[in-house]
């Protein structure tokens, strides 16, 4: 089996985050409940808001926390004539049958 931590890698982190937060919220139990962020390494090479590493699978944030991104370069507010790297409609990974997360909420405790 694959490295299922690598499911956002090499994609647009600004095309990828609607479905980021959709997959975050979902885990959090319909609501986002994390905020999410992105910070630059310039040494790991790439594209301009391209993501360069995520969040390890099956790790989890609490409630209230930052789940980070790291991308390559920071993200142009103007348009890129090259596009930003693969992302399907809506920032939504293939489906991988629930594993490769960027991160998943714990749950309120009271």
């Amino acid at each position: 089996m694959g490295d299922t931590r690598s499911i956002y890698r090499g994609w647009d982190f600004e095309k990828s985050l609607p479905g980021i937060k959709r997959r975050l919220a979902e885990r959090c139990g319909g609501e986002l409940c994390v905020k999410v962020a992105a910070v630059v390494d310039d040494k790991q090479g790439g594209k301009p808001c391209q993501i360069t590493d995520v969040p390890p699978a099956g790790s989890t944030a609490k409630r209230g926390s930052t789940v980070t991104f790291v991308i390559a370069e920071p993200c142009d507010a103007s348009p890129s004539e090259e596009g930003g790297g693969p992302s399907p409609d809506g920032g939504e990974p293939p489906s991988d049958g629930g594993e490769g997360e960027p991160a998943t909420a714990e749950p309120d405790e009271g």
